[in-house]
């Protein structure tokens, strides 16, 4: 799966068929309101995941050919904080659009 924050395609690959946007969000533990000690979860990790959703969620969608969407392009990130009872979250909101696109010189 090919994900990409620009909606510009590298020079190689052809858009052929775009889809409606998508979004996967992920809670990330910052701290215990409580305690205050802060427990920080792997960014990474969770930026890892969120990109698997997000390409899962993508290879759904099929041309009306039957092919499956083969890339997210346009990827961004909404970040927002919530407290609830048992801590402080980061809420993050990955959102992108899934499109099938070809290699333009295939070998």
């Amino acid at each position: 799966m090919f994900i990409s924050t620009t909606e510009k395609l590298p020079d190689d690959l052809v858009l052929r068929v775009v889809f409606d946007v998508i979004q996967v969000t992920s809670a990330i533990k910052v701290c215990r309101s409580a305690l205050g000690d802060t427990l920080r979860q792997s960014e990474d990790e969770e930026r890892q995941k969120a990109m698997d959703r997000l390409a899962r969620i993508a290879s759904d969608h099929r041309t009306p050919d039957g092919d499956q969407a083969n890339a997210v392009i346009g990827v961004r990130l909404s970040t927002t904080t919530v407290e609830l009872k048992d801590g402080m979250y980061m809420m993050m909101t990955w959102y992108g659009t899934p499109a099938f696109v070809y290699d333009r010189n295939p070998q």
